[in-house]
């Protein structure tokens, strides 16, 4: 699980980092556009979020995420991430599935 440590969170990422939506919409430019929109999830102190699997590409990995609120799954999320320099340069959402009780 992930402490909401917004300095740690921060140092995964390319000071340039991109990230992109499930059909390839820019949605963050670099890493304080990233920070700033991920903020509130910080603040919420019943939000956790539990890696699940992690699949090793050419470029970077594929992570499956399961995403907590009060303790309870909400969403499971699929994401590719490129790394250079042990730094996520890019990402990529490439799947969202909400999960029912």
């Amino acid at each position: 699980m992930n402490t909401r440590d917004i300095p740690v969170f921060e140092s995964a990422f390319s000071e340039f980092v991109r990230g992109y939506d499930e059909e390839g919409h820019l949605l963050f430019e670099n890493r304080t556009a990233l920070v700033a929109a991920f903020a509130h999830r910080f603040a919420q102190t019943d939000f956790s979020c539990e890696l699940v699997n992690r699949i090793f590409h050419s470029k970077g990995v594929i992570d499956k995420e399961r995403l907590f609120l009060s303790g309870k799954p909400f969403k499971e999320i699929w994401i590719y991430m490129e790394v250079t320099d042990n730094h996520i340069t890019m990402f990529r959402y490439l799947h969202q599935q909400p999960l029912s009780d």
